[in-house]
């Protein structure tokens, strides 16, 4: 997330600063990278917001080459959660929060009306997950304004190193396919965990 103090007196300085703000955020310089950033609604402090996202072109390279040893013809490459978060993008206009495990810890991400509010990549051991996920939860609350206006009303957690029932608390009712507008053949054996990130990409196309 970048946050702008200040309002720009043009177009080019709006650059120079998000070309600094962006190299000094991910520690390389801009020719070294490939960037893409969206801009979102101003925060309480009424300053001018983007979320950028950054790739070494280093990395990307190392992709692309096994993209080309299987023949593969990749068109669009993005992190795990920008799939999984677009089943909360849609249908509701209340806050939904998404947590989604990996093996270094968890990624957590508010969304606001369709939007991305705040992203938040955590890096902890498996036993330090409920602490971690706490403090996470308090920044949202301040971020709110913690006045209860603002609740979370969608919530998906996707994979094995988050308890799912120890994170909400309660009883889960395992959820069907159908209930989140996935078509599955009846001899298909897939784990939602495992296709949710690009079940959701495909949401794009409609």
């Amino acid at each position: 997330m970048l946050a702008l103090e200040g309002t720009p007196g043009s177009r080019r300085e709006l650059e120079e600063v998000l070309e600094w703000k962006i190299e000094r955020t991910f520690g390389a310089p801009l020719s070294e990278m490939r960037v893409n950033r969206e801009q979102l609604p101003a925060n309480d402090q009424n300053q001018v917001r983007y979320l950028a996202t950054a790739v070494r072109l280093s990395v990307l390279e190392e992709y692309e080459s096994v993209f080309r040893a299987l023949g593969w013809q990749a068109g669009l490459v993005l992190p795990r959660h920008a799939g999984e978060e677009q089943w909360l993008r849609h249908g509701s206009q209340g806050d939904g929060l998404l947590l989604t495990a990996h093996d270094e810890g968890f990624t957590a991400v508010l969304m606001r009306g369709g939007r991305a509010l705040t992203l938040r990549s955590v890096f902890c051991e498996p036993a330090e997950s409920d602490d971690e996920l706490h403090r996470v939860l308090l920044f949202y609350r301040q971020r709110s304004g913690g006045n209860g206006e603002s609740m979370v009303d969608r919530l998906l957690i996707v994979g094995d190193n988050l308890d799912k029932q120890r994170v909400v608390g309660v009883h889960l009712r395992p959820m069907a396919a159908a209930d989140v507008g996935l078509a599955i053949p009846a001899s298909g054996n897939l784990d939602f965990d495992a296709i949710a990130a690009p079940a959701g990409l495909a949401r794009l196309a409609w």
